[in-house]
């Protein structure tokens, strides 16, 4: 009960879980748990996440990710210096004529 005021209940703490801000996870994934607020994305989830390995790899390192935007933020926070980088003009044929050109 809060000091000075009626006999009110305190109100409730958020159910487990919840998310930010009391919000509910009312779709649960039936094989790991994770829950979602949205349909489509407990959805999206199940097909491109659940019990899957990262399938994009970093043509740079290591690493490896489930989706195409995580992979592009990971280039550029990590590798930025390297996609930059320009490709050296290739060397000329040995007869003298100019590649690529016929």
């Amino acid at each position: 009960m809060h000091v000075g005021a009626a006999a009110a209940p305190c109100p409730p703490a958020a159910a487990p879980g919840a998310g930010a801000a009391g919000s509910r996870l009312d779709f649960q994934c039936g094989a790991c748990g994770r829950g979602y607020m949205h349909k489509k994305t407990l959805v999206r989830h199940q097909r491109l996440e659940c019990g899957k390995e990262p399938s994009l790899p970093c043509p740079f390192c290591p690493h490896r990710t489930k989706y195409r935007s995580s992979l592009l933020t990971h280039m550029t926070n990590r590798h930025g210096d390297l996609m930059n980088m320009k490709c050296a003009p290739a060397p000329a044929p040995p007869d003298g004529s100019s590649p690529g050109l016929s």
